[in-house]
């Protein structure tokens, strides 16, 4: 609480009805509902990657086809069905799944040789990558799996690795029970193995495998990190290579070592960390925004968390990634950046410092929701910090535009900046909330009591006792018959809107409203109702009487009191 709050305020505070700042504390981290909703669209843009299919082929597949029929009983046009009609450039939908026994049967055949057993490997691969119902059922009850895991050891056909690995990577991309077998059947030790293969190609289909199965969730994940994926992983991802593609599945691969809750313990990430750094550098945009959003997973959390990734010294780059012309790259910057503004004052003022505050301007105004509400969701943990980054927040000129996002259209928007403004009514000075209503804020979190969430009216309601109480030193300061912004929410119809949340279903919202009417409307209430049509308001003061300027009809003489001389400028 700011020294503009006297001893008496803090005892009445502490006295009343427990707030929603006072629950759950100012500085917030995730709620988890919000997590899962990140995760899931992450997981949307994880789903997009997970399978891999294949070029469609020059020629269009094989000629001489056949039409069959598919479920609906529409034809499609399928090649002849001989299992050594088709090589490695055909059209994936165009090979018959009836081939599948047969090519099945080249795999087991102990008999048979290498470039046999290739065939069927690459066609089983081929089956694999259609785009809808690839049939890894299929595959699965026919037992090549664990035959498939066999072949990652040949290192005398790096081609068959490569075919193999694919096929294994699509086994995989289905459901989380066809992932957990290609886990169970010894998948990721072979795969660890080769992730450092000479071949290239070995090298991306394996960081490809290593990154669905880790994106499975925590239990994957965790097993394949305890199987020593993070040496082998980071040695490929610092091993120069010709293809582009090897790096950026690698680094995909990483960001989901890093990811989905519980997090991963810091030691583990630890050796990551300075090579995550480097790469914010690097020329490739993908590259960029996965080292990206591994930063943004392994920093959620608490400071400590958090202070490991600010050791790698990346807080310059990411304010620059603020700005970036992709809403890619933003969305994982902006999230680092509130994970550490959720941390500690001093983490707090390291942002500060890097001048990530300018570009809120931009931030707070995005045309896509999710960056506005994760911008006023930094903004709320930053005004939870100390006075000087509440003032900064001011300097700044960000509180206008933060009253506009909290009469966006978008909850999720709306509520982090009453939080925000919320915030800096708690912790603020006498002077710092004197510009809060003179930019408005009352009025808009007035116009938050009307809202369905109980959550945010608590919040709101809270918000506005904080402001109250400043009205009530400026009262006594100014040797005032009446607070002035008690008159003032009489006068704007804040007091009704109050009024008519005594019928709030509530019980902590309904607590807050009788403490604030008791406290400070000085009005007879009706404990569980509305207030009875005999409630009696103090002689309303005129703005002349008060020594306050409220409205645009003009101001008491002597002008409008500047911020800080303990009086309003209601405009």
């Amino acid at each position: 609480m700011s020294a503009g709050f006297s001893a008496k305020t803090k005892e009445q505070k502490a006295a009343s009805v427990k707030s929603t700042i006072d629950v759950n504390g100012a500085t917030r981290r995730r709620e988890k509902e919000r997590v899962s909703l990140r995760a899931k669209n992450r997981d949307g843009q994880l789903a997009q990657k997970r399978r891999q299919g294949t070029v469609a082929a020059d020629g269009g597949g094989p000629e001489s086809a056949v039409d069959v029929a598919d479920e609906g009983g529409n034809p499609i046009t399928m090649g002849p069905m001989d299992p050594m009609a088709y090589d490695a450039t055909c059209d994936p939908h165009r090979v018959p799944v009836a081939l599948l026994p047969q090519f099945v049967q080249m795999i087991l055949d102990p008999n048979a040789g290498l470039e046999y057993k290739l065939h069927g490997t690459l066609m089983v691969r081929k089956l694999l990558s259609v785009d809808e119902n690839p049939p890894i059922e299929q595959i699965i009850q026919s037992d090549i799996v664990p035959t498939l895991v066999q072949f990652l050891s040949r290192d005398d056909s790096p081609q068959l690795q490569f075919e193999a690995s694919w096929a294994l990577t699509n086994v995989a991309s289905g459901t989380n029970t066809n992932t957990h077998y290609v886990i169970h059947q010894g998948a990721v030790p072979a795969i660890l193995r080769i992730l450092n293969s000479p071949s290239e190609d070995v090298r991306e289909q394996s960081t490809w495998a290593i990154g669905n199965l880790a994106g499975e969730g925590p239990d994957c994940r965790d097993f394949i990190i305890k199987s020593g994926v993070m040496a082998p992983l980071l040695q490929c991802i610092m091993t120069p290579s010709s293809k582009l593609s090897v790096l950026r599945n690698a680094v995909w691969a990483l960001s989901n070592m890093c990811r989905a809750k519980p997090l991963p313990d810091m030691p583990v990430l630890a050796p990551a960390l300075p090579i995550l750094a480097e790469l914010l550098n690097h020329t490739d945009p993908e590259v960029v925004v996965d080292a990206c959003w591994a930063l943004s997973y392994a920093s959620d959390g608490p400071p400590e968390r958090v202070q490991a990734v600010l050791n790698q010294a990346i807080m310059p780059r990411i304010v620059q990634l603020l700005t970036a012309p992709s809403t890619s790259m933003i969305t994982p910057a902006i999230r680092i950046v509130g994970n550490v503004a959720a941390g500690t004052d001093v983490q707090t003022q390291i942002i500060i410092n890097c001048g990530a505050l300018p570009p809120f301007h931009f931030l707070l105004m995005h045309p896509k929701r999710t960056i506005r509400k994760e911008t006023c969701w930094t903004l709320s943990n930053i005004t939870a910090g100390s006075v000087d980054q509440i003032q900064a927040v001011i300097n700044h000129k960000l509180f206008p535009v933060i009253m506009k996002c909290m009469h966006a259209t978008e909850f999720e928007v709306k509520k982090e900046a009453v939080w925000t403004v919320a915030n800096a009514t708690s912790g603020g000075t006498k002077e710092q909330i004197h510009y809060l209503v003179e930019a408005k804020a009352m009025d808009a979190l007035c116009d938050m009591l009307q809202v369905f969430d109980s959550k945010l009216v608590s919040v709101a309601l809270e918000a506005i006792e904080n402001i109250l109480l400043v009205g009530e030193d400026d009262k006594k300061e100014g040797n005032l018959s009446q607070n002035p912004v008690v008159q003032y929410l009489i006068d704007q119809g804040g007091l009704d809107k109050i009024e008519q949340l005594q019928l709030h279903g509530n019980n902590e919202v309904y607590g807050q409203v009788m403490t604030l009417l008791e406290q400070f409307f000085d009005l007879e209430v009706v404990p569980g109702g509305a207030a009875a049509a005999a409630t009696q308001l103090q002689p309303n003061l005129t703005a002349q009487q008060s020594g306050f300027a409220f409205g645009s009809g003009g101001a008491a003489p002597g002008g409008p009191s500047p911020p800080g001389a303990g009086g309003y400028a209601f405009a």
